[in-house]
């Protein structure tokens, strides 16, 4: 959504997390519902420049400390980027999400397998000799 949306349309991305021991206590429900949501909010700007705030939200109030007694400074953080440094980011997306979601791994694993079958006259590279593909 990120690389398709900007630079034309800002972008929000939130979800909400469980307190750093992992543990809700009683009324799990109503612990999570209440806690704040992270939320990344991409915006284009003026002049080709993008800003990534990223915020702690409570019913759409930004600027909460994610849990009592946390460490963690309230938001909102803010970085504006310039146009270059924009585009040098979505490159970095572009070529690594693939990779970090296993995309690429099982797409190696398929092209392996077609390979493998092709040689062994299985699957349906049977009726194709392995020769027709060099």
């Amino acid at each position: 959504m990120l690389l398709d949306q900007l630079p034309s349309h800002e972008v929000e991305l939130s979800r909400r997390s469980l307190p750093p021991n992992g543990e809700l206590g009683l009324s799990a429900s109503a612990s999570l519902s209440s806690a704040p949501a992270k939320v990344l909010r991409i915006t284009p700007g003026e002049g080709g420049t993008t800003t990534y705030c990223i915020d702690h939200e409570t019913d759409g109030v930004g600027g909460q400390i994610p849990f009592s007694g946390s460490n963690n400074v309230a938001g909102p953080l803010e970085v504006t980027v310039h146009l270059g440094e924009h585009i040098v980011m979505t490159e970095i997306m572009r070529s690594s999400i693939p990779t970090l979601v296993g995309w690429t791994a099982m797409l190696d694993a398929a092209e392996l397998k077609n390979m493998e079958d092709a040689k062994a006259g299985v699957g349906k590279y049977a009726d194709k000799p392995y020769d027709n593909y060099n």
